[in-house]
């Protein structure tokens, strides 16, 4: 899984697709993944970028200041980041599609769906935005993912 992960985010810098918000939809999980980042040496920031996205997180600043927008980054967030800060990103992760919802597992609902896939490619400088989907081999039908991305808001 590390290597997964190491490969994935070199990639994303590479292909130019940072920033980039990787949502994933449990807490400890989303720790997981960024010491997991962490400890296999990528230095996603320096020590004066981790200072001021600790002010923008703490402050919960609706939007980033100009010099801030340059910054390149990987963010693991859950999906209540999505919800009222304006972080917009060029790419997208979604590490998982799938959720706990205090009774069962489930798809996101096509509202959630779109409010984190929502944050790609809004950064005034990008035509499009870059969404990816990792399922870990348990892909979705069509029709689910057709009601996911494109179903009434509920």
């Amino acid at each position: 899984m590390k290597f997964f992960w190491v490969k994935l985010i070199r990639y994303l810098t590479s292909s130019k697709w940072i920033p980039a918000v990787v949502f994933s939809l449990s807490r400890k999980k989303c720790d997981f993944l960024a010491e997991l980042a962490s400890s296999a040496g990528l230095v996603l920031t320096t020590t004066t970028e981790q200072h001021k996205i600790s002010v923008f997180m703490k402050s919960q600043i609706a939007k980033l200041d100009k010099e801030d927008q340059n910054l390149r980054q990987v963010l693991f967030a859950t999906e209540t980041f999505a919800v009222g800060v304006n972080m917009p990103a060029k790419t997208v992760v979604f590490e998982d599609i799938s959720k706990f919802d205090g009774c069962s597992r489930r798809l996101l609902k096509p509202a959630e769906f779109i409010q984190m896939a929502g944050r790609a490619g809004r950064r005034g400088q990008d035509d499009c935005g870059i969404v990816l989907l990792l399922t870990g081999g348990h892909f979705p039908s069509e029709h689910d993912l057709n009601a996911m991305m494109m179903g009434k808001f509920t």
